[in-house]
């Protein structure tokens, strides 16, 4: 859905890794300034792994701090 912040989503299930058109870091930043933990695996491939238990409205949370995440670095690159 964001091809401007994502370039490519890997995994299977809610085990996935995303490679990004920018830092890792800078990600993970904005990722918990939403209250959402997430793990670099690379300088620009972020590694999301949540527990066992975790409960569909959780998901749901986390899917939209992506999404928000996402579309504010697609709007900064279309600043540039």
């Amino acid at each position: 859905e964001h091809p401007g912040g994502v370039a490519e989503v890997r995994g299977r299930g809610l085990l996935l890794g995303l490679k990004l058109h920018v830092r890792a870091a800078a990600f993970i930043a904005r990722l918990r300034e939403s209250r959402l933990i997430a793990v670099g695996a690379t300088e620009n491939v972020v590694r999301l792994v949540p527990p066992l238990n975790i409960e569909e409205s959780h998901i749901r949370e986390a899917m939209a701090a992506l999404d928000e995440t996402c579309a504010g670095f697609e709007q900064e690159r279309k600043a540039v």
